[in-house]
């Protein structure tokens, strides 16, 4: 799993350093309750179901709208977070053996400390992730490990593990999957706009407008 490290508006315009987790096949970018009350944006209504791959599910009440800056250029990205209670346990799992590879030291890492299991405050879905990527990318390989750097707008992201992982007594899948649920978020997006009606719909509504009347008992 690639991360990297960010930079988030608050709500008087500063920022606040963020981890982000780049998940190539989410459809929403998703940021944790805590870090959410750390920005003070203000929170907007929405209903959102978002499933994993576990069997696991989770309903977003809220969602906040800022930009997500890097740390090595001027670019920026506006993003919509729905707000969640957790996006994923410590990333990795377990500590990484970063000494064992030669990465150049030229390289700006998107996250110095990838190598070390930590919390995740932010998730950027599959949108935001391929428009952060950039052309470059390294291969590197030790025993039974190899790692693939690749270059973003955001720094150099890590990617890579055990090459036999059939072996190990845990793995990891966090794929966010919403199926059709997702189109209720696009609908949440454009809050501020009136459904499109039928031309059936509106020849009914003005009928019943023009043909119903209520006497003073009600019916």
């Amino acid at each position: 799993m690639t991360t990297a490290v960010v930079k988030v508006k608050d709500k008087r315009g500063d920022f606040v350093v963020a981890r982000a987790l780049l998940d190539s096949y989410s459809t929403v970018n998703l940021v944790t309750k805590n870090f959410a009350k750390l920005l003070n944006l203000p929170a907007l209504s929405c209903s959102v179901n978002i499933g994993a791959v576990d069997g696991l599910c989770t309903v977003s009440n809220k969602y906040i709208q800022t930009h997500v800056h890097s740390n090595y250029n001027n670019f920026k990205h506006q993003v919509q977070l729905l707000i969640v209670p957790k996006i994923a346990d410590t990333v990795p799992n377990d500590t990484f053996p970063r000494h064992l590879f030669d990465i150049p030291k030229g390289i700006k890492l998107a996250d110095p400390q990838f190598h070390l299991p930590n919390s995740v405050d932010l998730l950027l879905s599959s949108g935001t992730t391929l428009s952060v990527l950039a052309v470059g990318q390294i291969k590197l390989q030790r025993d039974k490990s190899e790692i693939i750097l690749q270059k973003t707008i955001l720094g150099w992201v890590v990617a890579g593990g055990a090459i036999d992982q059939i072996s190990s007594s845990t793995a990891s899948c966090n794929i966010v999957k919403l199926d059709k649920l997702i189109e209720r978020f696009w609908l949440i997006e454009d809050f501020d706009h009136e459904p499109v009606k039928s031309r059936d719909e509106v020849a009914c509504e003005e009928y019943y407008v023009a043909h119903t009347k209520r006497d003073p008992s009600g019916r």
